[in-house]
């Protein structure tokens, strides 16, 4: 069921670990942990104001700078949690988080992956669950959210639903379990971005539509059908929301070779996408085959696409959509707010308790299962087990089975 819980005192070795995700951001944190971690901090770290870490009370915030055997370093702020727990704040980027690590390595400490920090510091799995995916978020925003589960959002939700159960207030439990599932989508995309696929004929411009939308050029845009032989992807993110757009070829019967198998990786990737856009050129007439995709796709927005050439007479005779232009940029805010309102209807506050993995995805969902053929014994026993086992409650989960859902 786990390895057990690391006690930082009985670690062989101080040790340094990376606690931030790597890569460029505002703010870096490295952590350094063990029985001399005062000492090691303190033999790099210079406060303003004169005095040793050491003399300074714990949970103080110190301004300092990072002196090393390269000279004077950068300007940077510790905390000294405890004795054998500091935490040095420098500014983002692998550079300046390097500099310090290898310092310390210099001196005696051991390098840690950041596992053994996080099982001895938080008394919760699903505290530590939720740092990992802090770590791995797309967005600032995803970030945040879970950092309110690092602090106990989730943990605080599921303990009231037990004692809701336990108490016999089953519709108060079941409140909060349907709260629960109403941001589990987002909770998941949290390190996984939202899939959002263009579809359409050749030549409705969904290569210069992807550009438009992302700001810059990406996908290869020609003015000659089957241009787009393979599906072309890349990253963005709206309103803190991380989205994957999808470029596919164009889909027309008479294609052959490579260009068919580029359309039958299109039609793959709109069976795995959160979001289908369907692309039309406005000015041109809506043919039998234009509705059989439309039909074959139930829930897409409709694009009707080069609106700088196309008239409102011309697209009243078929399905609403959204008029765009990558010329002059009429309806991509439209469009945007539109694919946000259907990927995320109703955002939820920073503070909001939030699942965020699978495992909890699938307990919520068993929860709601039972409740709803008032097993409520079975319920009490499930969501006991999960919160109360000490390595980790998802591996718990997973490897009980799901005898009560309903495949």
């Amino acid at each position: 069921m786990g390895e057990p819980r690391v006690d930082v005192s009985s670690l062989p070795e101080t040790r340094v670990a990376r606690l931030t995700a790597v890569g460029r951001s505002a703010v870096a944190t490295v952590g350094v942990f063990g029985p001399s971690a005062t000492e090691q901090v303190s033999q790099y770290f210079r406060p303003a104001s004169g005095r040793r870490l050491e003399e300074i009370d714990c949970g103080k915030i110190v301004f300092g700078r990072w002196v090393s055997a390269s000279g004077p370093g950068e300007e940077l702020v510790v905390c000294r949690q405890r004795s054998d727990h500091v935490e040095v704040h420098c500014h983002g980027g692998d550079a300046a988080v390097q500099k310090i690590q290898d310092a310390l390595v210099t001196s005696g400490c051991a390098v840690d992956p950041g596992q053994s920090w996080l099982t001895s510091e938080s008394q919760d799995p699903l505290s530590i669950a939720a740092w990992e995916s802090m770590i791995d978020a797309r967005t600032r925003r995803g970030a945040l959210l879970m950092l309110a589960q690092y602090h106990g959002a989730l943990r605080h939700r599921l303990d009231e639903i037990l004692l809701a159960m336990r108490a016999g207030q089953q519709e108060v439990a079941r409140a909060g379990l349907q709260q629960l599932d109403r941001w589990i989508d987002v909770g998941l995309h949290v390190t996984q971005p939202w899939k959002v696929a263009l579809l359409g004929p050749p030549n409705a411009g969904k290569s210069s539509l992807v550009n438009a939308l992302l700001g810059f050029h990406r996908s290869i845009v020609h003015d000659q059908p089957g241009t787009t032989r393979d599906l072309v992807s890349t990253h963005t993110a709206w309103d803190g929301w991380p989205v994957q757009l999808m470029d596919t070829a164009g889909l027309r019967d008479d294609a052959k070779g490579l260009e068919q198998d580029g359309i039958n990786k299109a039609w793959q990737q709109h069976e795995e996408v959160d979001l289908v856009l369907l692309v039309f050129e406005g000015q041109l007439g809506w043919s039998e085959n234009d509705q059989r995709l439309y039909e074959s796709c139930p829930g897409a927005l409709v694009v009707y696409n080069k609106s700088d050439l196309t008239d409102a007479a011309d697209v009243s005779d078929r399905p609403t959509g959204i008029l765009t232009s990558t010329v002059t940029d009429e309806g991509l805010k439209v469009l945007i707010e539109k694919m946000l309102a259907h990927l995320v209807p109703e955002p939820p506050g920073p503070t909001e308790a939030i699942p965020f993995t699978e495992g909890q995805k699938l307990l919520i969902r068993e929860l709601l299962q039972l409740l709803d053929k008032e097993q409520f014994e079975d319920a009490v026993g499930c969501l006991d087990r999960f919160l109360s086992v000490e390595t980790n409650p998802e591996i718990m989960y997973r490897s009980a089975g799901r005898h009560h859902v309903d495949d």
